[in-house]
């Protein structure tokens, strides 16, 4: 393999990590004067002003990598199709989505060796200077520009080059949804699932084309396997938890709850939506009668989700609508210190259920709740305490 004319950009905190590196690539045929190579984000702007970068090794330790890379694909445009390679010490299940979600085509783990090196510069090669990458590269750009008939022709050919055309059958897939020809899609799909059931972005896919066909339950059994493998993905998490709520599976909330609990990091979203389908859940569990399962629903909303009043709030009253008021004033301790409103207009529902003598103070209170903050839960409560007075 030889890399004439190659432009490679290192961007890593360690002088002895860059030096190394450079020295290994020299080797394998890259020009020392189209290596670049640093450890500040501001040299990176005058780098590739001029120059197409075709291969970028960055730490994936530097918190601001993701940034770094999408700051490198805009400020080259459409000059430059980029080789990112991830460089870490844990090619962890983090680490695997991570370089799936900011465009990475490969990672190597720390320390560097001479097989690593070689097998990534294989892929590159693969896919940048080989016929195969080639063509994949110009399907890619036919797809962008709706050439759709040109771009199945390159990918059809592509198919005969390599022994695990992963890409092609991606490509093919994408085309093919674009068409909305959704069962070809997944038979693509599931090819480069055949060759790499664990690949990120073919799931993701797989999960969008079964949306579009309106095929709530595939989407979310594939979308499930996708985020326990994957469990850092908040917005694909939230996109699971909708649909596990609209295709009804809502035994599978409690499993959900525990990907949710796994995310690293900011999880707000996640534990809103998971938050409402444990809610929906509980709430269809206690229709049916089934106390326990419902309890196990709401308990997981108290533990993780009390941010959000409103579903503690929601919980109470449908206890009390249940008759289950002792086990509704359980969750009123629940309640953040800066949603007093909340559990006031809580305890007067739960008081309101139970009250059977001298109303009058309860309802002059229930009336002030009323008008303060609204709500038909509230309205409801007080019109049946009122009731017959």
């Amino acid at each position: 393999m030889r890399f004439e004319g190659h432009n490679a950009l290192i961007f890593q905190k360690s002088a002895y990590s860059r030096e190394r590196l450079v020295k290994m690539l020299i080797s394998r045929e890259f020009e020392p004067e189209k290596i670049h190579k640093t450890s500040m984000v501001s040299d990176i702007e005058q780098i590739v002003a001029n120059k197409d970068i075709n291969i970028l090794f960055i730490d994936h330790e530097l918190s601001n990598s993701y940034e770094i890379i999408n700051l490198i694909k805009t400020k080259t445009g459409t000059r430059s199709d980029i080789f990112v390679v991830l460089i870490s010490p844990d090619p962890s299940k983090e680490l695997l989505f991570k370089t799936a979600q900011a465009g990475a085509a490969f990672f190597i783990c720390k320390p560097y060796l001479d097989k690593k090196i070689d097998a990534c510069l294989k892929v590159y090669f693969n896919y940048f200077d080989s016929p195969y990458g080639q063509l994949i590269k110009r399907s890619k750009d036919r797809i962008k520009e709706e050439y759709f008939a040109e771009a199945k022709k390159d990918l059809n050919l592509a198919l005969t080059f390599v022994e695990k055309p992963v890409e092609a059958y991606f490509y093919l897939a994408r085309l093919e949804f674009k068409l909305k020809n959704y069962p070809e899609a997944i038979v693509n799909l599931n090819h480069c699932l055949r060759y790499d059931k664990k690949n990120y972005l073919c799931l993701k896919e797989l999960v969008n084309v079964y949306i579009a066909m309106g095929k709530g339950k595939k989407a979310f059994q594939t979308g499930k396997y996708l985020i326990f493998n994957f469990p850092t993905d908040q917005e694909q998490i939230s996109e699971i938890i909708r649909l596990c709520i609209s295709a009804y599976d809502l035994n599978e909330m409690t499993e959900l709850y525990e990907a949710v609990m796994a995310i690293k990091g900011e999880k707000g979203k996640a534990l809103n939506y998971i938050g409402a389908g444990l809610y929906v859940a509980g709430k269809e569990h206690l229709s049916e009668d089934h106390i326990e399962e419902a309890l196990e629903c709401f308990d997981l909303i108290a533990k993780s989700c009390s941010q959000f009043s409103k579903f503690i709030r929601a919980m109470i009253v449908t206890l009390v609508e249940s008759g289950l008021t002792d086990e509704a004033k359980k969750y009123l301790t629940y309640f953040e210190p800066d949603a007093t409103d909340q559990k006031e207009i809580c305890e007067f529902v739960i008081s309101a259920k139970s009250a059977d003598q001298d109303k009058g103070p309860l309802i002059e209170t229930g009336k002030k709740l009323l008008k303060a903050h609204g709500g038909s839960d509230l309205k409801k409560a007080l019109d049946e305490l009122t009731a017959g007075e």
